[in-house]
This record gives C-alpha cells, sequence and structure tokens, in this order.
C-alpha cells in the first residue's frame, strides 16, 4: 500500500481564442478579465514526493473536519455507475508513440503530443486516459481554425528532468480556451524524468495522469473563469456551484451532504493548500480518496459528481444534465483506474 500523495498547484498563462482562430490573448491580472479573454492563469498540478510526511490513505488531514470523510463511495452505487468494460481502441503495448488521437471520427478526440523520454507503459496510461474520455464526452466540439492542429482538445504531454527523484513529479494545465463557451482547446501535463518509474511500479501512475488530464479539460482549472465558484478562502467555505455536480453531491453523497448546512451553494471545494491546490479541488477533508481532491491515493476513486462537473462546464458527457430534458446520455464506462486494479467495479 501507498501513502497519499500531495497534489500542489502551479500556474500556467492562458489565452482565449474565437470562433473566428483569433487570439484573444491572456490577463497580467489574475483578478481582472474581459469580455473575451479568460483570466491569466489556472491551476495546475505538482506532485512532489513526500515521502513518510504524508497520511496514511483514509485518514483525515484535519480532526476538526465538519463532516466526515467519504473514504469509499458507496458499493452499490459504484457498481452500478460501472458496467461491464466497453472495448476501446488502444495503441501497441510495446511501440513508443510519437503522438495518439483518442475517439472515432467525428466524435470527442483528445490528440496528445509526447515529447521526452516516454516508455510504452508510462504512454498506456495516458492513452487509456484519453480513451476514457473519448467516451465520457459524447459530442464533437466545433473546430476553431488557428488552434494549432488541436480538434477537439491538443495535449503537449512531456516527460523531462524537473528537479531530480523525490521532488516534483509533474505539473498540468489549460493553456488555451475557446471564447464562444470557455471549454478547452489545448493543455500540458509535464511530469519529471526521475519520478516516472517509482510511480509506475507502485500502481499509482493510471491515477496521476487520469487525474491531470481531468484538469486539461478544465476540472479544476477553469471553474474560476466560468464563475462556478462562491464563497472565498478567508470564510474557509468556497463551493462549486453548478447544477449537476451539486445535484450529485446532495442525492448520491447524502451521508455527507446531509450534515453540510451549505449543500445547497455546491460543492465543497479546497480551501487549504499553496495557489492551484486551493481553488483547484475537492475538499480534501471532506471527499479523502476522490481522484480530484488534492490528494490522491492507492484507493482513488472517479466519482459520478466529478463526470456531472465536466456537464456543468459544458461538455455533452454521459451524464444526464438535470438542466436539460433533451440531454444526450449514456451508460457510464469504467474508467482506467477501475482497470489499473486500483478499486474494484
Amino acid at each position: 500500500m501507498f501513502a497519499a500523495l500531495l497534489l500542489l498547484g502551479l500556474l500556467l498563462p492562458l489565452a482565449g481564442m474565437g470562433g473566428d482562430g483569433s487570439d484573444d490573448g491572456g490577463q497580467d491580472d489574475q483578478d481582472s478579465q474581459d469580455d473575451d479573454g479568460v483570466q491569466n492563469a489556472a491551476p495546475a498540478d505538482v506532485v512532489p514526493d513526500t515521502g513518510g510526511d504524508a497520511p496514511s490513505p483514509g485518514d483525515p488531514l484535519d480532526d476538526d473536519d465538519p463532516f466526515d470523510a467519504l473514504e469509499d463511495p458507496p458499493a452499490e452505487d459504484f457498481a452500478l455507475d460501472n458496467p461491464p468494460p466497453v472495448a476501446a481502441p488502444s495503441a501497441p503495448e510495446d511501440a513508443v508513440l510519437s503522438s495518439y488521437r483518442s475517439g472515432p471520427p467525428g466524435g470527442f478526440n483528445i490528440d496528445v503530443d509526447f515529447k521526452g523520454d516516454w516508455t510504452p507503459d508510462a504512454q498506456q496510461a495516458v492513452i487509456a486516459a484519453a480513451d476514457y474520455l473519448s467516451r465520457v464526452v459524447l459530442e464533437d466540439l466545433r473546430d476553431v481554425p488557428g488552434a494549432e492542429g488541436a480538434d477537439d482538445l491538443r495535449i503537449e504531454a512531456s516527460i523531462t528532468a524537473l528537479d531530480g527523484r523525490g521532488g516534483l513529479l509533474g505539473q498540468g494545465g489549460v493553456t488555451l480556451v475557446r471564447t464562444e463557451n470557455a471549454l478547452p482547446v489545448r493543455g500540458v501535463m509535464i511530469f519529471d524524468s526521475a519520478d516516472v518509474a517509482t510511480y509506475l511500479d507502485n500502481g499509482l501512475w493510471q491515477a496521476v495522469v487520469l487525474h491531470e488530464m481531468m484538469h486539461t479539460m478544465g476540472v479544476g482549472t477553469l471553474w474560476d473563469y466560468q464563475g462556478q465558484i462562491t464563497g472565498n478562502e478567508a470564510s474557509g467555505d468556497l463551493r462549486f456551484n453548478g447544477a449537476n455536480a451539486t445535484h450529485v453531491y446532495k442525492t448520491e453523497m447524502s451521508d455527507i451532504s446531509g450534515r453540510d448546512p451549505g449543500a445547497a451553494r455546491g460543492v465543497p471545494i479546497e480551501t487549504d493548500g499553496s495557489e492551484g491546490t486551493a481553488r483547484g479541488h475537492w475538499d480534501e477533508q471532506i471527499f479523502e480518496t476522490e481522484l480530484m481532491t488534492g490528494w490522491t491515493t492507492d484507493s482513488a476513486y472517479l466519482s459520478t459528481m466529478t463526470l456531472a462537473s465536466l456537464e456543468d462546464l459544458g461538455f455533452d458527457t454521459v451524464f444526464d444534465d438535470i438542466t436539460d430534458p433533451n440531454d444526450r446520455t449514456a451508460p457510464r464506462p469504467v474508467d482506467p483506474v477501475v482497470r489499473a486494479g486500483l478499486r474494484a467495479a
């Protein structure tokens, strides 16, 4: 068993791109934005090797947590949300690729450009994450002229020397968004070559990769820009106010939300940690082992709430949008963290 990993944040510049291919530019002031641009930066992740200082999986970070941490999702709910695996395209497992495109023609495609010292095993986790998200998102996004070859989302995924073993594992985020709907066009993920083998060996690599790729989709990184955060750090109460994620929180996580007097305002967001951790993850003290908290563990799981938040961001996903009676939906595919054996279906 491997102890929890702290996920910290790093800021990346963002630029907006209009439907005509024009670059609307970014902002120098993180707190300012114009009608067409975006805020200067979005949180991305940095994963240090925490050694023996990290809490064990299942241990709350704060004994004064107002709600008991959700260590595991309800077993019956998780089983219902995970039907038998659906076959998905994948690359040959013994080949090192320079690029990969997930999804069928005309579907939601993620183009990944690999840079640096990738191995087939390391790439398979990225491929699995991209294939999964191409099945979660049901609708192609309109192409953006001048988006440097991006169809729906293009990610540059790099393995390179950062700070040596035991320091930063990686970082990632959104670098370019559509101004018409504030959905991402381009993103980056960068991992330290000195640490990748360790996380492949301990079985956490797939969870780390999916976590980072969810950030390139806008989970945590576009909440502020889209105006879907209420509250403030000073009060210790930040909320993601998307209707779908809030609905799941109130209904499928009622053991927590039922004791949360602010549940109607939205899903609790992390207020602790450095810039990029706070405001960019679900609250660790409450959701603990959920994949998009600020920590990941060997019991990490991806909740229906996180998938619902993709619908709130503007993607048409397998989740049935409660605000749209004509919304498309489909069975939820098995996620790659389950496939990797970190959580039984």
